[in-house]
């Protein structure tokens, strides 16, 4: 069926629909045919059953305006529609998104699939000079899934392009915003994210004044109002004690309370598990030669790989969550007590992990208290390592 589909693309031969598209002075009257619109497209199969298509009386042919798509990106999808297949590798980075947004009208799940996956795989400089903007149109378009998926995590990786200086991120929709908020691979600490979204909810009130301390309670009234939806999303557990003190402290009034006291609660009892807000860490492997947050990470190993329960675990101390995890450019992961170097896998004494190379009792590598590795044991060759990284879906 589809040979005579293209086949009478080819011709134009009897055609019963008329589409007029474009805008002047770049309009063009196109020829097709109601049976196989019909058939291919969800959306002309609803217009000719509504109703909503016009049948000329002199013609005899139903009429369509579409001054919102070219001529051009109309070809296109009509040909896609007769014959299955289209042409795109000589397309520019705008005409394929114009592309895109016509077919996302057109409900055309199938082309919208195809030429997203084009895009990314070769016009990945397009997408990258305006990601945020991508980002934006993605949010519009439901089924634009991979380049929302694409952009989102290109911005995550690189921020900067965002949150610098320029103050890009104050400009934002709420929902963008919140979008990024949500992404595990966000790759800021959790006060720096903290400290932009207060921000951001000051600037999106021109009556607020950038010193809290200036603030009366209709103020933190307005900005508790504005950042309500933003602060589900900030990992207020990964921020340390004295950052706490120092940059939200002074905010607690637009915090939930059963979130304020859950994070004061985590403080007190280090070991506690979050009851709200309780998102895993964000997360980036880099070579930046910098410590990542975590109060989650914890390392361990098996002295009997034949019994499970004769294990060693250590969880990350309170006092280092700041440095539970190292990324360098010259060797393999750093948990703090456990570290990779070459061939081999070292620990060290720093009390990083408690339980991990410490004794609870004295605080020292005791001789009747194994390392990570086991027993008398601080260095072991290894032939391969992975690193896995787990994502609450």
């Amino acid at each position: 069926m589809t040979g005579n589909y293209k086949q009478i693309y080819e011709t134009k031969g009897d055609y019963d629909v008329i589409i007029y598209a474009g805008e002047e002075p770049n309009t063009k009257e196109i020829h097709a045919h109601s049976f196989v619109l019909r058939n291919k497209s969800a959306y002309f199969r609803g217009a000719f059953t509504s109703g909503w298509a016009v049948k000329d009386q002199n013609s005899g042919c139903f009429t369509f305006k579409k001054p919102n798509i070219s001529p051009s990106i109309f070809e296109i999808i009509l040909k896609f529609l007769y014959c299955g297949d289209v042409e795109i590798k000589d397309l520019k980075g705008e005409t394929i998104l114009e592309l895109l947004v016509a077919s996302d009208e057109f409900g055309l799940t199938t082309l919208i699939d195809h030429v997203q996956q084009y895009f990314i795989e070769n016009q990945k400089n397009f997408l990258q000079k305006d990601p945020v903007g991508m980002l934006h149109i993605a949010s519009l378009h439901e089924a634009f899934n991979k380049i929302e998926e694409f952009s989102l995590e290109f911005i995550c990786e690189n921020p900067e392009i965002l949150f610098d200086s320029n103050n890009k991120y104050l400009s934002l929709e709420e929902n963008i915003l919140i979008m990024i908020l949500k992404h595990d691979g966000l790759d800021m600490d959790e006060i720096e994210i903290w400290k932009r979204v207060v921000k951001w909810g000051i600037s999106q009130n021109t009556g607020l004044k950038d010193d809290v301390t200036k603030f009366n309670q209709e103020d933190f009234e307005l900005l508790e109002k504005t950042l309500r939806r933003c602060i589900q999303y900030i990992r207020f557990h990964d921020i340390s004690m004295p950052d706490f003190y120092q940059n939200v402290l002074p905010y607690f009034s637009i915090l939930p309370k059963n979130l304020y006291d859950d994070i004061l609660r985590c403080y007190m009892a280090p070991y506690a598990v979050p009851l709200y807000n309780a998102f895993p860490s964000r997360f980036d492997w880099d070579m930046s030669n910098q410590n990542k947050h975590s109060s989650d990470s914890f390392i361990f190993s098996f002295l009997d790989s034949n019994n499970v329960s004769n294990n060693i675990l250590g969880r990350i101390s309170s006092s280092y969550t700041s440095d539970a995890i190292r990324c360098f450019s010259n060797r393999g992961p750093d948990f703090g007590d456990l570290y990779i170097n070459g061939n081999y896998v070292f620990t060290s004494f720093n009390g990083y992990y408690n339980g991990g190379n410490r004794c609870y009792n004295c605080g020292n590598n005791c001789a009747g208290h194994p390392s990570i590795l086991g027993y008398g044991v601080n260095q072991i060759q290894i032939e391969n390592y992975e690193v896995f990284q787990v994502i609450k879906k």
